[in-house]
């Protein structure tokens, strides 16, 4: 369907159906990170008159029923990335470009969710999750009294897991913006990819190229330099949270090449003789189990591939095949 046309009622309704899980994801933030593929596919399948709906809906639901300040915290974490997908989707920008934005989009939507609270509230960036610790330290403490009575467990036990908690407290700055980081990347990637495969019955779209021969783009190096740079200045001059922005700044320099891992993998397992599926599945099952050590692997190799090009200067005999 051309998304000039005028929108049928089965699509408008459906808008509207995608615009009631926009709340519902008020209470299941992971629902959040999905929406942008949802109202992406939308705006660049439908139109624009689709998308109003789908994004009237979830405002009205939210403002509604959370108040005007969480009404635009929830809807600032997906409205901005989802018309950042559709817009790349429709206009066939390269899905470089959409990641990149939306994932931007979703980062600063998640700071707004979680630290913009604490901000206004003159409290800082960081202290939601501050207190989140120390009331599951206290709960701990709390909820497991009847445990210590009836000897089940041991008081010094109860009392390491207690001050561990509250000392995770401490690291709140840098787990809130990794997490951050990890999800606005993670999900940003995720929902192109999502809103590409729900749009390209109904759309022409670019072509991707397959999994295994992704790169970074040649800009890469200078944004990695960049953030590394305004990290360094951050510790430099003392700033605070000087350790949150050398996170950020880890993720966004060591996430793409990890990245780079997992398609440098997927390039072994197309090679002859490499095993098959069987030994492919076999290594992603392992790369799940072994989260964090398997980050490092990834990262190592992702650097390999890039310093020494491995992926672009060997064709596999279907690619020669194809010429």
């Amino acid at each position: 369907m051309n998304p000039t046309n005028k929108p049928s009622f089965k699509q408008v309704a459906l808008s509207i159906l995608i615009g009631l899980m926009g709340y519902v994801g008020a209470y299941m933030p992971i629902l959040l990170l999905l929406m942008p593929a949802l109202l992406g596919f939308v705006l660049a399948a439908w139109g624009g008159v689709c998308f109003a709906f789908g994004a009237a809906t979830a405002a009205a639901l939210t403002f509604g029923l959370l108040g005007l300040a969480d009404g635009l915290s929830v809807l600032a974490v997906f409205l901005p990335a989802a018309f950042i997908i559709g817009f790349c989707l429709k206009k066939k920008q390269p899905y470089r470009t959409a990641v990149i934005a939306a994932s931007l989009a979703l980062a600063v939507g998640y700071y707004c969710l979680i630290c913009l609270p604490g901000v206004l509230a003159g409290e800082g960036p960081f202290k939601l999750m501050e207190d989140f610790f120390l009331s599951m330290a206290k709960m701990l403490e709390t909820q497991a009294a009847p445990l210590l009575e009836a000897g089940i467990l041991l008081e010094e036990d109860l009392t390491l897991v207690a001050d561990m908690t509250r000392s995770m407290s401490l690291m709140a700055a840098e787990m809130t913006v990794g997490s951050i980081g990890i999800l606005g990347m993670g999900f940003g990637l995720l929902d192109v990819l999502i809103a590409r495969m729900l749009a390209k019955r109904t759309l022409a779209l670019r072509p991707m190229a397959p999994f295994y021969r992704w790169q970074l783009s040649k800009q890469y190096t200078v944004i990695a330099f960049l953030a590394l740079g305004t990290a360094l200045l951050t510790y430099l001059f003392k700033l605070n949270n000087a350790g949150a922005v050398f996170v950020a700044a880890e993720c966004v320099v060591l996430l793409p090449v990890v990245l780079m891992g997992l398609c440098f993998l997927e390039f072994l397992s197309k090679v002859p003789g490499s095993g098959g599926n069987v030994r492919r599945i076999l290594t992603y099952v392992c790369v799940v189990l072994l989260i964090p050590y398997s980050f490092a692997f990834l990262l190592v190799i992702g650097f390999i591939d890039r310093a020494a090009r491995i992926r672009r200067r060997v064709r596999l005999p279907e690619e020669k095949n194809d010429k």
